[in-house]
């Protein structure tokens, strides 16, 4: 898949196999893929997409197209872990749930740690939310 490529987590344990990690990075965001938990199997049972809820406008839309996209690839559903249902991308109102309960969690974010949405400019990986909220980067 274009700017598919595979990535080490900082996130991942000693014993995840480092072949199940990638990401989708392009110059306005970072989605990270896990394949099975970290690990390595001869059939892929899960796929974990997820992003920093920080990251540009936009983002949430890759990522149903990514999920969208793998989900007909291999044929397998695509879990709302927010709304605890899977998601059926013909069903528009529950798309917009979906796409609710992410502005929800981002809004939340940004109030929690009195950030200005937007004052985070570029994609970040999920690790690395934490150094730029405390000011480290």
């Amino acid at each position: 898949m274009l700017n598919v490529n595979s990535y080490t987590s900082k996130e991942s344990w000693s014993t995840d196999d480092p072949e199940c990690y990638y990401s989708y990075v392009d110059e306005t965001c970072i989605l990270e893929i896990q394949i099975n938990s970290g690990v390595k199997s001869e059939k892929v049972d899960e796929i974990s997409v997820r992003f920093a809820v920080c990251n540009p406008e936009g983002t949430f839309e890759k990522a149903i197209n990514l999920c969208r996209n793998i989900g007909i690839l291999l044929g397998m559903n695509v879990l709302d872990m927010k709304l605890h249902e899977s998601l059926d991308f013909s069903n528009e109102i529950q798309v917009m749930k979906s796409k609710q309960k992410y502005y929800e969690k981002r809004e939340q974010f940004f109030s929690m740690f009195s950030l200005q949405d937007g004052v985070i400019a570029r994609p970040l990986y999920c690790s690395e939310v934490w150094n730029i909220v405390k000011g480290e980067r």
